[in-house]
């Protein structure tokens, strides 16, 4: 009974914590058999984690470029206000503009932290003139959801720089691990018990069958 390495972590991950499931619902106190599970068990989650870790970058990214659009269209709105022929829009208009102008477009290509700071005093200078930001067409809704972008992109910002607080190894080693700690270790004890044990010859077929599915 072996896990084919080739498989994707995800399947890796999911076969190990079903494997650890069967493993625990049985009770067996044998030292070495608790020992091996309770490997897979820590080796899954810590590479999981890992495999998040991995994909986060690709989500700020993501996050990144929507708050960065968000602000091309601020400027595209108060650039048009400001020279709307209405004399309200365009006094409202030269108001939001001159907010901007203190920021520019040029702040979505700074570094992450140094966006988020700007983003946020740039935030709080429109605030500070709410009046003239609902009279200007647009502006309102495009300023709630440059907020909302920025909580979302801070949030995920967050959780990266933890993962790389507690960055360790790769989910590529951390998988070839995890595959051993199956292959050689849990499911070659179980296949040993088995040939002199029922109950473990029972854990062996159900274990047997869910590779099947995977």
């Amino acid at each position: 009974m072996t896990f084919n390495h080739s498989n994707k972590a995800a399947t890796l991950a999911d076969f190990a914590r079903s494997a650890v499931g069967s493993c625990r619902a049985k009770g067996f106190t044998k030292k070495n058999f608790v020992r091996l599970t309770d490997k897979v068990d820590t080796l899954e989650k810590t590479m999981t984690t890992a495999i998040k870790r991995d994909k986060i970058p690709s989500n700020l990214e993501a996050l990144d470029a929507n708050r960065d659009n968000l602000i091309r269209t601020l400027k595209a709105l108060v650039t048009a206000a400001a020279l709307h022929p209405d004399s309200a829009q365009q006094a409202a208009g030269k108001e939001a503009k001159a907010v901007f102008d203190k920021y520019g477009v040029k702040i979505a290509r700074e570094s992450y932290e140094s966006e988020t700071t700007y983003v946020r005093s740039m935030l709080a200078d429109f605030d500070a003139i709410a009046s003239s930001v609902k009279v200007v067409s647009g502006l309102s809704e495009t300023i709630d959801g440059l907020k909302e972008a920025e909580a979302a992109f801070e949030a995920e910002y967050a959780s990266y720089a933890q993962a790389v607080a507690n960055a360790g190894k790769s989910a590529t080693e951390l998988k070839k691990e995890l595959v051993a700690a199956l292959n050689s270790g849990l499911l070659a004890y179980i296949d040993a018990v088995s040939l002199v044990d029922d109950d473990f010859k029972a854990l062996q077929a159900e274990l047997t069958t869910i590779l099947a599915r995977m």
